[in-house]
C-alpha cells in the first residue's frame, strides 16, 4: 500500500508542475527586497498553483512590463524609487490608465512618513500597505493568500 501512496505524491507534483503560476510583480529599486521575497516565496502555492515571481527596478521599468499583454495577480510596490511618489504615481496609472481592477496592489515602504498610510489608502486604489520592516516570510505568505484569494 505504501508505494500507492508515493504514486499520489508524484501525480500531485505533475500536475502542480502544470498548473498556471500566479504571476507577482515586485517593483523595489532595492535588490535586496526581491532577493529576500524571492527567497521567501521560491516554494509558495495557492490553489495548487505554484507563484511566478518578475522584477522590476523602477515605475518606468513597471509601466513598460505593464503595458505588455502580461497580467499580474498581485503587484508588490515601492513607494519611493526614482522619486518620493514614484509607486503612488504607478499605483493611479495602474488603476486610472490602463483601467487594471484585476491585479491587486500591496504598497511596501522603508519610509513610512514620506507617504503616511492612513492618506494612502483613502487616496489610492490599492489593496494594503506596509512598512518593509513589518514584512517577514510569515507576513509574505499571508499578503500572498489574501491577495490571491481576492
Amino acid at each position: 500500500m505504501e508505494w500507492l501512496q508515493d504514486d499520489v505524491v508524484t501525480d500531485k507534483a505533475v500536475a502542480n508542475s502544470n498548473a498556471k503560476p500566479w504571476k507577482i510583480l515586485i517593483v523595489d529599486d532595492d535588490d535586496s527586497v526581491h532577493q529576500v521575497t524571492q527567497l521567501a516565496m521560491k516554494r509558495f502555492e495557492f490553489e495548487q498553483r505554484p507563484v511566478e515571481l518578475h522584477s522590476v527596478y523602477s515605475a518606468s521599468e513597471a509601466k513598460e512590463k505593464l503595458q505588455s499583454s502580461e497580467r499580474y495577480a498581485l503587484i508588490l510596490l515601492d513607494v519611493v524609487m526614482e522619486t518620493e511618489h514614484a509607486g503612488l504615481d504607478l499605483a493611479r496609472f495602474i488603476r486610472q490608465d490602463l483601467q487594471n481592477g484585476y491585479s491587486r496592489i500591496i504598497l511596501r515602504t522603508g519610509q513610512p512618513g514620506v507617504a503616511p498610510e492612513r492618506s494612502v489608502i483613502r487616496d489610492y486604489d490599492i489593496d494594503g500597505y506596509k512598512a518593509k520592516s513589518q514584512l517577514q516570510s510569515q507576513d509574505l505568505e499571508l499578503i500572498f493568500y489574501t491577495s490571491l484569494r481576492a
